[in-house]
């Protein structure tokens, strides 16, 4: 009765909802960049020639993930189910724009990638009417109304995979769980991280179907191509034999800031070290580049991952990336990586994924503020696979060790390799999981 009540006020509020923050949301994707690509199919809307080269391999899996890790981990999801059955037919749908070039880029072939469509009843229900699933999997917690009432009423098996609650939305979740507690009891199964989840999923929807898998992200497929990277550091940084780069991944303001007005210091430690930058959100990166000006730091800004330019500046000691989905070839040509959202205070809100640059068999450097990847810090620290600095001095220290001492680099990144290879095996778990789930 109350979760009835609960989606008719959904039914009611959501459109009123989005048409306040409309003029909002087409700023934000104006501001991303190649906002018109797709763009019907936030509205419910596939394009004929897109729909029948969907169609052309029979009904889909629709596989959605939100943003940029979500995207990585599912590519590789997909890319592993594929190399068992590769007569399946996968549609990936992100949300963002970040998500949704990274998915076109790195995407199997024959994988449709699209937008996903905002959550209001007539759009989801067109969606479904076009695309016709034979299952929908999503990935970690993207809970959409809309989306799960329809698997459920056509009879649409609904998969949520890699589940990870957070304190806010765990939180969140169980306050109004007579709302999303039969929203998880929807699903035809959880595939949860952790012991955690588990237990913050049975306080929300007790009766779900829900089990603990691990973390996909162990299973990640490293897609990089650094031999691109490399002709590039070529041209932008004088990269040579001698050279150890340090690579600083998914910054947020005000780590660049605190790490250009440091790099004078770093470079006079260690003379052959260069700085690649990469801030998390690819449209800051004229704003990074003012703060390289202020500190009259000589280096270049790219913002296309294959450019080639006459302007480059000579002897450039660091070099800004302000593209999307290069992440890897990056961190795959470097010698030290600092994982970002770590070192300044992000309200409980920090951190990005270390796995990735550990995948690399890269030493790893993370600051204290970790809350959205607690469990995998933990694993990590266990077995001293990731070097935590707690302020921007320690940091600069981290780097300088290493770079004085080679050994102690290699040391930290095997340990990390080997906490990988300790703790894989969430993908094939994931796809027994579904495909028992299809046979029930």
């Amino acid at each position: 009765m109350l979760y009835g009540l609960y989606r008719f006020l959904y039914l009611i509020i959501s459109p009123i909802v989005f048409a306040i923050y409309w003029p909002f949301y087409l700023r934000k994707i104006k501001k991303r960049g190649n906002y018109e690509l797709g763009f019907g199919e936030r509205f419910g809307k596939i394009d004929s020639k897109k729909l029948a080269q969907i169609h052309a391999k029979g009904a889909p899996i629709w596989v959605h993930a939100v943003s940029v890790g979500e995207t990585v981990v599912a590519l590789s999801f997909i890319e592993t189910w594929l190399k068992i059955k590769p007569e399946l037919n996968f549609v990936l749908s992100s949300t963002t724009s970040t998500g949704q070039e990274i998915a076109r880029k790195k995407a199997p072939d024959g994988v449709t990638c699209i937008y996903n469509p905002i959550d209001l009843n007539h759009w989801v229900k067109r969606f479904f009417k076009l695309l016709k699933p034979t299952k929908l999997i999503i990935f970690e917690v993207e809970i959409w109304p809309n989306m799960i009432h329809f698997c459920k009423k056509n009879n649409i098996p609904l998969y949520l995979l890699n589940g990870r609650l957070s304190d806010n939305s765990a939180k969140g979740f169980k306050k109004h769980r007579a709302f999303f507690g039969p929203l998880f009891e929807n699903f035809t199964a959880l595939g949860l991280q952790t012991d955690e989840d588990l237990r913050r999923i049975k306080e929300i929807a007790p009766k779900a179907n829900s089990s603990v898998l691990g973390n996909m992200k162990f299973d990640q497929l490293p897609l990089i191509n650094a031999s691109d990277v490399n002709e590039i550091l070529k041209d932008t940084l004088s990269v040579n034999d001698k050279t150890k780069i340090f690579c600083a991944a998914s910054t947020h303001a005000p780590e660049e800031a605190m790490l250009l007005n440091h790099w004078k210091e770093l470079k006079k430690a260690c003379p052959n070290l260069k700085f690649i930058l990469v801030p998390r959100h690819h449209e800051r990166g004229q704003e990074v580049a003012s703060l390289m000006k202020q500190n009259e730091i000589t280096g270049n800004l790219i913002t296309d991952y294959r450019e080639k330019t006459k302007t480059m500046a000579e002897n450039a000691e660091v070099l800004i990336v302000n593209t999307t989905g290069e992440l890897m070839n990056f961190m795959a040509s470097s010698d030290y990586v600092f994982v970002g959202k770590s070192l300044a205070d992000f309200n409980q809100d920090g951190g990005h994924n270390i796995i990735e640059p550990a995948l690399l068999g890269k030493p790893v450097i993370h600051g204290p503020e970790m809350q959205n990847f607690r469990d995998i810090v933990r694993i990590f620290d266990a077995d001293k696979g990731a070097w935590q600095v707690n302020n921007i001095d320690e940091l600069v220290a981290a780097i300088t060790k290493l770079y004085l001492m080679p050994d102690e680099a290699t040391a930290l990144a095997k340990r990390a390799l080997a906490i990988i290879e300790k703790h894989k095996g969430g993908i094939a778990r994931s796809i027994e999981m579904i495909e028992a789930g299809d046979k029930a």
